[in-house]
Order: structure tokens, then sequence, then C-alpha cells
């Protein structure tokens, strides 16, 4: 009979433990500050244009600075904006000067661009320094210049798009 009295005064102390630690967590949960969600990815594409993949040399300087261009390669371009790939990480929202060398129509064409984001990469160059990517919108295309990029992209394959 003991041992049934011990039994069930073991068995109560757990359940009131089991409560209490219910109710604890109940009251953690109120207590943390949550994100709030504005809206939610449904997964359908949200960039305004294509990208592609395609490898073009860039010269770029950073705008209002008066040294010679630094050079670059692109990873995509859009008509929008291009990834490059560069030795150095540009400061997001920095607004930087590009010369883009399209071979069909054979020209060069300047930009005015935006640095949407920038990373160091997991690539290197040939010498070990590490490299960084960067994101740049394009803020000021001349009208030659985006019918110039227009047509260039209009002559990449569909199957190159990222």
């Amino acid at each position: 009979m003991l041992l049934y009295a011990e039994f069930f005064g073991i068995a109560a102390l757990v359940a009131i433990l089991i409560m209490l630690l219910s109710q604890e967590r109940a009251a953690a949960k109120k207590n943390v500050p949550h994100a709030a969600v504005e809206e939610y990815w449904d997964g359908t594409e949200r960039r305004q244009y294509a990208r592609f993949d395609h490898e073009l040399t860039v010269d770029y300087y950073l705008d209002n600075k008066y040294h010679p261009p630094k050079a670059a390669k692109t990873v995509d371009i859009s008509e929008g904006g291009l990834k490059l790939l560069l030795q150095e990480k540009l400061a997001v929202g920095s607004l930087v000067q590009v010369r883009i060398a399209l071979p069909h129509p054979r020209s060069v064409i300047g930009i005015k661009a935006e640095v949407a984001w920038s990373q160091e990469s997991d690539r290197k160059d040939g010498t070990d320094r590490r490299l960084f990517r960067a994101g740049l919108r394009f803020v000021d295309l001349k009208d030659l210049s985006r019918m110039q990029l227009t047509d260039f992209i209009k002559s990449l394959s569909a199957g190159d798009t990222v």
C-alpha cells in the first residue's frame, strides 16, 4: 500500500512540474518579440528585367573621384543593372560610372549606376587575392546607350537567363 502511495505522489509531482513548465513556455512566448511579416513571397519572379549570364569587360570609377578607371568583369547583365566581379568591395549606395564594352554592336556605353549590394566572392584572382561581387542598378542611362544595351541583350540567347 505504501508503494502505491509513493508512486501516485511522484506521478502527481511530475504532472505539476509538466504543468508549470508549459505555463512558463507560454509566458516566455508572449514576452519574446516577433518580426512582423509584411508580405509573403509567393515564388514568382519580382525582377523587372531578365538577367543574362555574360562576361563583358567593364571599366568603372567611383563618382566624383578623378582617377584612372579600374577594370572588372560582368557576371550577369540586364537592362536595369549588372553584377560585377571586381577587386574591391564597393560601399552600398555609392554612385559608380561604368563603361561597358559591347561586342555587337561594337561600342562602349557609359552608364551611371548605384551599388545595390556588395559582398566577398568565393573566387580569387590569379595572384590569390580575394575578389568581390557587387550588384549595380542603372540610375542614368542615356537614350543611345539604352538602345545599344537593349539591342545587345536582345541578341543574347534566351537560354542564358539567370
